[in-house]
């Protein structure tokens, strides 16, 4: 999960960065020194004992080669931890409602008599617009992984 301006303290946060860190063959002190910080604060993000601000967890996503993305846990396990997401947004007034084409492929509409649903629908247009613009190839994945992070964080 992701609190405006920090990323929530997790383990998992922090074993997902253990974990990529390894894999790109990096020991702690040499992550802490491209980060300019020291070993302990590292291993203390790692352990899921510190908070990376979101500057700091961009920082470590690109020297580990990955995105923020790959290294959050958003807490979407399962269909369910899903369904509570959009359930959230329709009460908060955000309009959004479920829907099933004739084909059974599961949709997500906007209902424009709600309160927030501007928000949402201009949201919705946006990713939409992004996704087209990768689709294209008018932005490469790592233009598109980098905008989506930015909104993620």
């Amino acid at each position: 999960m992701v609190e405006k301006g920090r990323v929530e303290v997790s383990e998992e946060l922090g074993r997902n960065i253990a974990e990529a860190r390894k894999a790109a063959g990096l020991r702690q002190h040499h992550l802490a020194e491209a980060m300019g910080v020291g070993k302990s604060y590292v291993s203390m993000v790692e352990s899921g004992a510190r908070k990376p601000t979101d500057e700091q967890l961009e920082v470590i996503a690109g020297l580990l080669g990955k995105s923020v993305s790959d290294l959050v846990d958003f807490g979407l396990s399962t269909a369910e931890d899903v369904l509570g997401l959009l359930l959230r947004l329709e009460a908060a007034g955000c309009g959004a409602v479920p829907s099933v084409d004739d084909a059974g492929n599961a949709a997500m509409g906007v209902d424009g008599s709600a309160q927030h649903a501007p928000k949402l629908d201009a949201a919705l247009r946006q990713w939409a617009n992004m996704r087209s613009a990768l689709d294209s190839g008018e932005i490469t994945e790592e233009g598109y992984a980098a905008w989506r992070d930015a909104r993620i964080l």
